[in-house]
C-alpha cells in the first residue's frame, strides 16, 4: 500500500480548524485536553473511515513526554476507544519511549526517531522531518532496518490489531537557529481495520496545530504549581528552589543550568546564590555555593547590570558575544538569560533568576521569556513577604521572627534560654499539627507543659498565627500528593 503526504488538503482545514479550537478551550485543564486530543482522534477516525466504527477494537492515545528523568514514560497519558481503554492504562503508562538505542513500543520508537511511524498488516510505513524547510515529508516504504527497528520495537495491546500510525507532537517553537524540534508528546491511533490515506494525513497535520495548545496548558499548570507553591511559609532557600525547579524543565536538551540569588539582607549591592544547578560547576564555585559564600556583585557582568537596570538582559549567542560582557557560571554556556526578581515597591530588584544552555545558542523563544518573567514576578511577591522578618518554614528557621517581634514587646523580660524553648514549641506544634502528643514527644515536654505555654494570658505564643501556618503546610502537603501523578 503505497502512501504519501504532501499536507493537509485544503477540503481539511475547515476540520482541522475546528479540532484545534475545541483544544484552545482546555488550555486550563491539562488532562482534559489530553481527553480531548485522544476522544478527538476516535472521532476523526470514524468520520473519515466509517468502517472503523465497526471495529472491536479501538485505542487512540495521547500523552505528553516526561521531563523529569522519570524514565522517559509518557506522562500524562490519556485513552480512549473501545473497548474501556482504562483496562490498558497500566500497561500504557509503561510503554517507552526507553532510550534512543532501544526504544519501547512503536510510540516510543518514533519519539526517539523523531519519525512517523505506521504499521498497516504487515507493511511499515516511515515520514522524516525537514528540518530545513521545517515540515513533515511524505510517508514512504521503511527500509529494512527501520523495519527491523519498528517491530522488535512494537507491542500489540491486542492480537487482532492490524494497523497503527505514532506521530511524534513536536515543540511548537523554535529554541535555536537551525536546529531540531525536539518531540514532546505522542498521538498513536490503533485499530482492527486498516487505516485511511486521508487519515494519516489529517492526524500528522493535526499533531503540528497541537503543540501549542498543549504547551500552554502545560505552562498553565506549572505556573499554578508555582503559586501554591510561594504560597506557603518560605525560607530564602526553598523560595529560590521552587523558582528554579519550575523553570529548569523548560531549557532545550540536557545540559540545563541555572541558579536563583537572593538580595542580601544587609548589604542592599550583594545578591546571595540560594539555589543551582551544581552539575559541571567548578570546584571553588561549588565549595563556595554550598558555604553560602557564593554572591553577584553589581560589577559582576550580565548579573550586576540585571541588578542594575532592573530589565531582563539575553544573550543569545555567548561564544561570539565579548566575554568581558559576562562570565558565565559554568565554562561551556552559549546562552544565557537573566531574569531580575523586581517588586512592586520602587521597582527593587529583590533577587535575579539566571538560566543558561550548554547545548546551544539562541536557546530560549519569546514566549519562554515571557513565562519565565512571570514566574519572576510571582518569586519577586514570594521574596517581598520574607524579606521583613517573619515565622518561616518550620525546618528552616532558628528563632522565628514572630518570637523576634514579641520579644520587643510582652516577651521583653523573658530570658534567652525561654526564648531558645518557646521557638522549639512553635516549630513542633507547627510540624504535627497541633497534635499536642506529637509535638510534646518532639520538644521534649509533657503535654499539661505545652497547654501551659499555649494558654497563658496574656499569651506568650501567638497560637492563632500557629494554626494558621499548620493549617497552610497541611494543604500544601496534600496538593503535593494529589499532584504526584501527573509530574512530568
Amino acid at each position: 500500500m503505497a502512501i504519501s503526504h504532501a499536507g493537509v488538503r485544503g477540503m481539511d482545514l475547515p476540520r482541522l480548524l475546528t479540532c484545534t479550537q475545541r483544544l484552545y478551550g482546555r488550555v486550563n485543564d491539562l488532562q482534559a485536553l489530553l481527553d480531548v486530543l485522544a476522544q478527538t482522534l476516535v472521532e476523526l477516525l470514524e468520520e473519515i473511515a466509517p468502517n472503523h466504527s465497526n471495529a472491536v477494537h479501538l485505542v487512540a492515545t495521547a500523552g505528553l513526554l516526561s521531563r523529569r528523568g522519570t524514565g522517559g514514560t509518557f506522562r500524562p497519558l490519556r485513552l480512549k476507544g473501545r473497548p474501556d481503554p482504562e483496562e490498558l492504562r497500566n500497561f500504557m503508562e509503561h510503554v517507552g519511549p526507553g532510550d534512543s538505542q532501544s526504544p519501547t513500543g512503536l510510540m516510543g520508537w518514533s519519539v526517539a526517531r523523531r519519525m512517523v511511524a505506521m504499521r498497516q498488516g504487515q507493511e511499515w510505513f516511515v515520514a522524516e522531518r525537514d528540518d530545513e524547510k521545517d515540515r513533515w515529508a511524505p510517508l514512504r516504504p521503511a527500509s529494512g532496518g527501520e523495519v527491523d527497528e519498528m517491530r522488535q520495537s512494537a507491542i500489540a495491546a491486542y492480537p487482532s490489531l492490524k494497523s497503527q500510525l505514532a506521530v511524534p507532537i513536536l515543540d511548537p517553537e523554535i529554541r535555536g537557529q537551525a536546529r531540531p524540534r525536539d518531540a514532546m508528546g505522542i498521538l498513536n491511533v490503533e485499530s482492527d481495520e486498516l487505516l485511511s490515506r486521508e487519515f494519516c494525513e489529517f492526524m500528522i497535520g493535526f499533531s503540528s496545530s497541537a503543540g501549542y495548545p498543549l504547551l500552554t496548558a502545560v505552562r498553565l499548570r506549572d505556573m499554578r504549581r508555582l503559586t501554591r507553591r510561594l504560597s506557603a511559609p518560605l525560607s530564602r532557600s526553598s523560595l529560590a528552589g521552587g523558582l528554579l525547579d519550575a523553570t529548569l524543565p523548560y531549557l532545550p536538551g540536557k545540559r540545563r543550568r541555572g541558579m536563583v540569588a537572593l538580595r542580601d539582607p544587609h548589604a542592599d549591592d550583594c545578591h546571595i546564590v540560594e539555589s543551582m544547578t551544581t552539575a559541571g560547576l567548578e570546584e571553588g564555585l561549588l565549595r563556595d555555593y554550598r558555604a553560602g559564600r557564593l554572591r553577584l556583585s553589581l560589577q559582576d557582568g550580565v548579573w550586576g547590570e540585571a541588578i542594575r537596570t532592573g530589565r531582563t538582559l539575553y544573550i543569545p549567542d555567548l561564544p561570539r558575544a565579548a566575554r568581558k560582557r559576562h562570565k558565565p557560571l559554568w565554562k561551556d554556556t552559549q546562552c544565557a538569560l537573566v531574569i531580575p526578581l523586581v517588586s512592586g515597591r520602587g521597582r527593587e530588584v529583590l533577587g535575579l533568576l539566571g538560566l543558561e544552555s550548554g547545548e546551544t545558542s539562541y536557546a530560549f523563544s519569546t514566549q519562554d521569556m515571557g513565562c519565565f518573567e512571570m514566574h519572576a514576578s510571582l518569586a519577586a511577591v514570594a521574596a517581598a513577604s520574607i524579606e521583613e522578618a517573619r515565622l518561616e518554614h518550620v525546618e528552616a528557621v532558628r528563632i522565628p521572627a514572630l518570637l523576634q517581634r514579641l520579644k520587643r514587646s510582652s516577651l521583653s523580660e523573658v530570658p534567652e534560654d525561654q526564648i531558645v524553648r518557646i521557638n522549639a514549641i512553635c516549630r513542633a506544634l507547627v510540624k504535627h499539627g497541633f497534635v499536642y502528643q506529637k509535638a510534646a514527644e518532639d520538644c521534649r515536654l509533657t503535654v499539661h507543659i505545652l497547654r501551659e505555654y499555649t494558654s497563658r494570658s496574656p499569651r506568650i505564643i501567638d497560637v492563632d498565627a500557629l494554626r494558621t501556618l499548620a493549617a497552610r503546610c497541611e494543604e500544601n502537603i496534600r496538593a503535593a500528593v494529589s499532584l504526584e501523578s501527573l509530574d512530568f
